[in-house]
């Protein structure tokens, strides 16, 4: 029973609402995305300099993904790796071309 007086919104209009809201932004969201998956196909094809195309695609994945710093790693030798390419705040280890031994570094980036 409804109360008499109050201009209350039928449920199923509100949620339908929501719904439409949500689809929008999950449509914005994959908009972005194909943007930047374009912008990234763009740069790989556009330069075969690892270092180039990395800061562009950098660039292009900041627009949809929050990350302080990336960077792409060389490895040496079995036990050495160097940091060949990075974008964000600079690596308080080193720049360009300092090396690590991979037991400096994550485990998750060595699987066995």
């Amino acid at each position: 029973m409804q109360e008499l007086g109050t201009a209350r919104e039928p449920r199923e209009s509100v949620e339908a609402r929501r719904d439409v809201r949500e689809r929008s932004e999950a449509a914005d969201r994959s908009e972005a995305l194909l943007a930047v998956l374009s912008e990234i196909t763009h740069a790989v094809a556009g330069t075969l300099e690892l270092r180039e195309v990395f800061s562009r695609v950098a660039e292009a994945v900041s627009r949809v993904l929050t990350f302080e710093a990336m960077g792409v790693i060389r490895l040496e030798d079995p036990e050495t790796v160097e940091l060949y390419a990075v974008a964000g705040k600079a690596s308080e280890h080193g720049g360009l071309g300092s090396r690590f031994g991979k037991h400096e570094m994550s485990a998750l980036l060595w699987p066995e």
